[in-house]
Formats: structure tokens, sequence, C-alpha cells
């Protein structure tokens, strides 16, 4: 773990703390504490951080990115699939979303 992403943990879990009420300000939170829980290993925690984020801004391509990649990773390629397919249906068009679709051959 690089000092960078420990700093950045404590930030996070700082801001938790803090209380953020913004829908925008929560659903980043969580996002980042997926990816920190996912650059640690634990894929537990970052598949329920990811899947937060992406319920709470469903309109963010990012999120969805990240959870549909987790998913594929850990071999639970329908269940990519079905993220991937439902967050095409919200944001419409997403190059990213389309090109990770033909990367994991969920088409």
């Amino acid at each position: 773990m690089s000092l960078d992403a420990e700093a950045g943990r404590r930030y996070a879990s700082r801001a938790v703390e803090l209380g953020p009420t913004d829908a925008d300000d929560l659903a980043r939170l969580a996002y980042l504490r997926g990816r920190y829980a996912e650059a640690d290993g634990d894929d537990e925690s970052a598949e329920l951080y990811l899947r937060e984020a992406v319920e709470m801004d469903s309109l963010d391509p990012v999120y969805a990115e990240h959870l549909v990649g987790l998913l594929a990773r850990l071999g639970r390629v329908a269940e990519a699939r079905a993220i991937s397919d439902e967050a095409r249906t919200v944001v419409f068009k997403s190059d990213r979303l389309d090109k990770q679709r033909a990367q994991l051959g969920l088409d």
C-alpha cells in the first residue's frame, strides 16, 4: 500500500465521520472506499461499497464500470452483464461501458 493510498483512506474515513449529506458526495465516498477495499484485496467490502455508489448515483458510469469489472474478475459474469445492461439503460450512452463490455465479452 502506498503512502498516498493510506492518506486517501484516512481522508475518506474522516469525511464519513463528518457526515456528508449530499448524495453525490456520499456516492463518491462509497466509490472511493470500494476502490480502496479492492486494492487491499477485500473483494467483499469492495463489492458492497461499489454497489452502494451505483445505487446512490446510477448516472455516473464510472461507478458501474468498476463494479462490473470487479464482478467479472470474480467470475460472476452474469451479474456483471446485468449491472452493465442496467447502467446502459440509465446512462444511455457511455463509450467507457461499451468498451468494457467488448473487452469482457459481455455482448
